[in-house]
């Protein structure tokens, strides 16, 4: 018989519910600590939240089956999907994921408060991630090695776009640095977008004067601590880094006097790192602060290391690749600036060559693993 199943918004009373789901139907293995916890669930169910939670039903036994949460930077007018799940037990996976992912879309179309939803692939399937483009999700780039429920695949982002955002909402006046030419090309193909022009790249122009020394960065372990100092700067508009959605930092590498600030988000079981945002006061090279930044995080056991960069940047675009962070991901109209949205490059750093193969590359993936990994290449070649 097939599933019939009912979509509604979650409520505290699905809390017990919600864990059984994540213990039938998430990937394996997959750290996930409020799903382990009943009281904090049920809080986020039943008191004021960013998250929205919505559950599918099968209308036969009403059993919990479906789940799915999606977090809101209400600010940014963004939201991400954070969980898909489906029970073993429902005869129609492909039906019940794309009920729940049209409901979804259709109660935030509703609300008018979110013009990007993206879901970032690695706590999803290879078949979900197929799903989610059917139902209109556009491929953005990849994940080279973020470590992941799969650990022998590469894993993606998926953008999906709600009324006229790409054709009216985006800033489209700037140039783009020719290594991120063939990302661009990419999503501009998927998302129709119209072209824009390669800027002239002078690497004399790309040496920036460095008159301090990086010898004294040191790592401060103290979230508590580094999230309001965080907070502190962003505040008062000390920061000139200071965006990545729906992460915090928890780590500062810095110097005695706090003439340089380095803000990441370090999750050590993933040997992951985010660089969150950054205030710099004395001249130096970014190419080589970044690469100090990269190997001190190497030191402490992170082996994949990510930020974001604003598309139209072409000199810190350059200053990444110089120290060795490659362009994975081009995502159109992530970041809000006053009436328009700016589009994002994220870059990657990996200190594990080659743990990927290219098989384990999926065909709708693979050109954008190609190209990462040619330019990967390439800087290899060109470094001293």
């Amino acid at each position: 018989m097939a599933d019939e199943l009912k979509f509604r918004l979650a409520n505290g009373d699905d809390a017990f519910a919600l864990m059984r789901l994540h213990q039938l139907a998430a990937p394996r293995p997959l750290h996930d600590p409020l799903m382990l916890d009943y009281g904090r669930l049920q809080s986020l169910l039943t008191g004021k939240s960013t998250d929205s939670w919505f559950v599918g039903e099968d209308a036969r036994t009403g059993e919990l089956v479906v789940g799915a949460s999606v977090m809101h930077d209400t600010e940014q007018r963004l939201a991400k999907m954070h969980r898909l799940y489906v029970a073993p037990s429902v005869e129609d996976m492909p039906a019940a994921t794309k009920g729940v992912l049209s409901f979804l879309l259709a109660h935030l179309d509703a609300q008018g408060e979110t013009d990007v939803l993206y879901t970032a692939t690695w706590k999803l399937t290879l078949a979900q991630l197929e799903l989610t483009r059917e139902m209109g999700f556009r491929t953005a780039g990849i994940f080279p090695n973020v470590p992941a429920a799969d650990v022998s695949r590469v894993n993606s982002i998926t953008v999906y776009f709600f009324r006229d955002v790409l054709t009216t909402r985006r800033f489209t006046d700037f140039t783009i640095h020719p290594a991120v030419r063939p990302f661009f090309d990419l999503v501009r193909r998927e998302c129709n977008l119209p072209n824009v022009a390669d800027a002239v790249i002078d690497p004399a122009a790309a040496r920036a004067p460095s008159t301090y020394t990086l010898s004294d960065l040191e790592v401060i372990n103290a979230a508590k601590f580094v999230a309001y100092r965080f907070d502190l700067l962003k505040e008062r508009k000390f920061l000139s880094v200071s965006f990545y959605p729906f992460q915090e930092p928890d780590v500062l590498i810095t110097v005695p006097r706090q003439e340089v600030e380095i803000f990441v988000r370090m999750i050590p079981k993933l040997r992951f790192a985010m660089i969150i945002g950054e205030k710099v006061n004395v001249p130096v090279d970014p190419s080589l602060l970044y690469r100090a930044v990269g190997e001190i995080l190497n030191e402490k056991g992170i082996t994949y290391i990510e930020m974001l960069n604003d598309a139209a940047d072409v000199s810190g675009t350059q200053f990444l690749l110089q120290a060795g962070y490659i362009p994975c991901v081009y995502f159109p109209c992530l970041k809000t600036h006053g009436n328009l949205r700016r589009d994002i490059v994220v870059f990657g750093k990996s200190f594990e060559k080659g743990r990927l193969r290219p098989e384990f590359v999926g065909p709708q993936l693979r050109e954008f693993w190609d190209h990462y990994w040619q330019l990967d290449h390439d800087l290899l070649q060109a470094r001293p």
